[in-house]
């Protein structure tokens, strides 16, 4: 063989040789892309549902959070709302008022004449024709000009028994007849029960007298319901008249 066709021979084969070597490199290069290709796909898919997942969680927990808040509020609002109405309905219980609303005059016997008795005589009213006891006026008569206090107490069916109030009162006895109110505080009293009245003097000169002459024109055919005692002591003392000069108010 000659040594130009053996040179060409070497490098026929050279170049084969560099050829095959080019294209295992371009080969590994395309694997090597590839592989980048698919971790920065990985990479990126991690990357999302890591992000995904915290979102999610987050917007789960605050909407329970909402959610709780809201169903206390409402808990609150609606035991508020009931308490509320139980007020109402308590102040709507009381609505009727007191014992001395609506009050009038119960007992009307007014005097005929001056005729008069001692102040410490008792009387009582058999049948109290009400359901409470607001005030009580009597009238005085005196010969001397003077300043009195009187007190008088009232109470159920005896001279001893239960008492359903005290009443005080000021005025100034002019020698005429005179009008005395005994203003009580206002007292439920049971209706027709009986009620005891005794007055003592605190002040003033010993010779006044009450009037016990009354007109009972209202008492209709039965005569009046208020009976006078010779004195206070109990239990209802001794009968001495019926009926005295009186008025009684109280709700009826």
């Amino acid at each position: 063989m000659s040594r130009t066709k053996f040179s060409m021979f070497i490098l026929s084969v050279i170049v084969l040789f560099m050829a095959q070597a080019g294209c295992e490199g371009d080969s590994d290069d395309g694997e090597k892309d590839a592989g980048g290709e698919m971790n920065d796909s990985g990479m990126d898919a991690s990357s999302d549902a890591g992000t995904d997942t915290d979102t999610d969680t987050d917007t789960d927990t605050d909407t329970d959070t909402d959610t709780d808040t809201d169903t206390d509020t409402d808990a609150d609002g609606d035991a508020d709302a009931g308490d509320a109405g139980g007020g109402d309905s308590g102040i709507d219980a009381s609505s009727d008022g007191g014992p001395g609303q609506a009050a009038q005059l119960i007992i009307d016997y007014p005097p005929l004449d001056t005729t008069g008795d001692n102040y410490y005589r008792g009387f009582y009213i058999t049948e109290f024709p009400g359901i409470s006891l607001v005030s009580v006026r009597l009238w005085y008569h005196t010969n001397r000009h003077d300043d009195y206090v009187f007190q008088m107490e009232a109470r159920k069916d005896t001279y001893d028994g239960e008492l359903i109030g005290t009443a005080k009162t000021s005025i100034y006895l002019d020698g005429g007849t005179n009008p005395v109110d005994y203003d009580f505080d206002p007292a439920w009293v049971p209706r027709g029960s009986l009620v005891t009245f005794a007055v003592s003097k605190l002040a003033g000169d010993a010779g006044a007298t009450y009037v016990v002459v009354g007109d009972y024109a209202s008492a209709g055919d039965a005569g009046p319901i208020v009976i006078e005692t010779d004195g206070t002591n109990p239990p209802l003392d001794s009968h001495r008249r019926d009926g005295i000069a009186v008025q009684v108010t109280g709700k009826p």
